[in-house]
């Protein structure tokens, strides 16, 4: 299951903190099928409609009598990222699903575990820069 809170909501975007569990986060293509999932969500199969995303692993269970463990039905509105990952994508990234995906893909080739996520919590944000000229135009 992947559980969406929003932490804030703006209408230019927002902070979003997703949980997820270890068997998405260690395996790429469903982690790389939940920000599809994520991003039509917040409105836009196409984009994470200038969001900030942080994907946090479930580290909250529950053993029961049986010996039968579960993640925690409540989730901590203000975790601490275990081992973090940051991501800061330019809006032409962070709005392309396709290209997303593929930041992701080479995310885990720089962690050394091509195949999954390795448990980090990885926070996407997005970020606009502008170099402004001596007349106050944007420049390229």
């Amino acid at each position: 299951m992947v559980r969406i809170m929003k932490a804030h909501k703006s209408p230019h975007g927002g902070a979003v903190r997703i949980t997820i569990p270890a068997k998405v986060a260690y395996d790429l293509p469903a982690f790389q099928k939940s920000l599809g999932i994520v991003v039509e969500k917040l409105g836009c199969v196409e984009c994470g409609s200038m969001f900030d995303c942080t994907f946090f692993t479930v580290r909250d269970f529950v053993i029961n009598e049986a010996l039968e463990i579960s993640s925690v039905a409540e989730v901590d509105p203000t975790p601490e990222p275990a081992r973090e990952i940051v991501v800061n994508l330019p809006l032409k990234v962070s709005s392309n699903i396709g290209l997303l995906q593929q930041a992701v893909a080479r995310i885990a080739d720089q962690i050394n575990h091509s195949e999954c996520t390795s448990g980090f919590d990885i926070t996407f944000r997005n970020v606009c820069e502008f170099l402004f000229d001596e007349q106050g135009m944007i420049r390229d």
